[in-house]
């Protein structure tokens, strides 16, 4: 059976996760001896989302078609210190209008790094991750929008417009 904090199998590493990354995996039966069946804490009713797919043990109701990670940290959006404003509040509210946050998450987050590149930000879908930074004028933010609408509509991502091409940045490799 080996060590009760680790599953006696392996996981697949398109979940994000390993074996050896895993402390705790609770399957039905777990969750039943707990007396967890029924439960609305913070996750929500989380036991009916266990199925017996074992791609990705955890489900989620909620599938998108993408994320959109805004810096808007201790440096992107610092006008004080002399960096091109992030319209952060623009982006919310058209977000919503357009009917975005439940195909296409938008996340308004803290410092993803790198600072010495102005406003990065993080482009996640279910085939990779592509950093872009230095988006500097608001038709930037405003082709963002457009485009995702466009991922939205086609129920996918799709390559990001050309005006972004010289914007692409890897904070992981020179």
């Amino acid at each position: 059976m080996g060590d009760r904090n680790r599953p006696s199998y392996p996981l697949p590493r398109h979940c994000g996760i390993s074996a050896w990354e895993v402390t705790v995996f609770l399957d039905r039966r777990s969750v039943r001896s707990l007396g967890l069946t029924g439960f609305h804490g913070v996750l929500g009713n989380w036991s009916s989302m266990l199925n017996a797919d074992t791609d990705c043990p955890l489900k989620t109701k909620r599938i998108v078609v993408g994320q959109i990670t805004i810096c808007r940290g201790c440096c992107c959006g610092n006008t004080e210190r002399g960096l091109p404003e992030v319209p952060v509040e623009w982006l919310k509210s058209e977000w919503r209008k357009r009917g975005l946050l439940k195909r296409v998450q938008l996340t308004i987050s803290g410092c993803v790094g790198p600072c010495d590149v102005p406003n990065v930000v993080v482009i996640t879908s279910s085939s990779g991750t592509e950093w872009i930074g230095n988006i500097v004028k608001f038709d930037q933010y405003r082709s963002l929008l457009e485009w995702a609408v466009r991922c939205r509509d086609a129920g996918k991502m799709l390559a990001l417009p050309r005006e972004f091409h010289e914007c692409r940045i890897s904070p992981f490799c020179s």
